[in-house]
């Protein structure tokens, strides 16, 4: 019999099992690789943890427990959007208390000023000619449309690790925590530290890598 692994889906909203699986061992992707959406039956679901994280775990345990939120797609019509363009996924989510010090970054802004490798420029090029498409059809209101700016993988900055940036900028202020405006618990391997002139700088790190760095406060 084949090695195999046992894949379930859990609802990050409710905590309830969406779905179980039982894949061959060489069908399992690399949690580190993840697309950022994937459909269950009908629905779509953007994946925010995955446990274990590297394929070796995976292949070891024989299990894979994957969290999972379901995307909401909203009507176009008359709705007008505050940005043209929003991130197509949202980080992970930790787990523990959220210190009062935590650096709260809107959800709408998430991603919106960010750092990326050049091997993504073809794909870079795509998604900034879709967003001034959109600016030349913004109203008093706000935008029409959206753009959807993808998410890079398997790792936008090739490895950048949290002790380099804290090498790189001089004397950074770092937060205890990052988070989302509205959420009680920190994002799952986030960090964040404040830069001159009200400028912060964000990302996420998982498994030793980053997988995002991002500004808030720019522009």
């Amino acid at each position: 019999m084949k090695p195999s692994v046992r894949v379930e889906y859990v609802d990050a909203e409710s905590g309830r099992t969406l779905g179980r699986a039982r894949l061959p061992v060489e069908r399992v992707p690399n949690p580190l690789e993840l697309k950022p959406r994937l459909q269950l039956g009908e629905e779509a679901f953007v994946v925010v943890r995955a446990e274990p994280e590297l394929s070796q775990d995976v292949r070891t345990r024989g299990e894979l427990r994957l969290t999972v939120r379901r995307v909401v797609d909203l009507p176009q019509g008359d709705l007008l959007h505050r940005r043209p363009t929003l991130a197509d996924s949202l980080p992970p989510l930790g787990e523990g208390p959220l210190p009062d010090e935590a650096l709260r970054v809107e959800r709408d802004a998430w991603r919106q000023v960010e750092f990326l490798s050049r091997d993504h420029a073809e794909a870079i090029a795509e998604d900034l000619l879709a967003v001034r498409r959109v600016l030349s059809r913004g109203e008093a209101g706000g935008y029409p449309e959206l753009v959807l700016r993808r998410t890079y993988y398997p790792a936008p900055l090739h490895a950048i690790d949290v002790s380099w940036i804290e090498q790189r900028f001089r004397e950074p202020e770092a937060y205890p925590a990052l988070t989302l405006n509205g959420l009680a618990v920190p994002l799952r391997g986030g960090f964040a530290f404040r830069l001159r002139a009200g400028i912060d700088l964000y990302g996420v790190a998982r498994s030793g890598r980053t997988t995002c760095l991002a500004l808030r406060g720019w522009g």
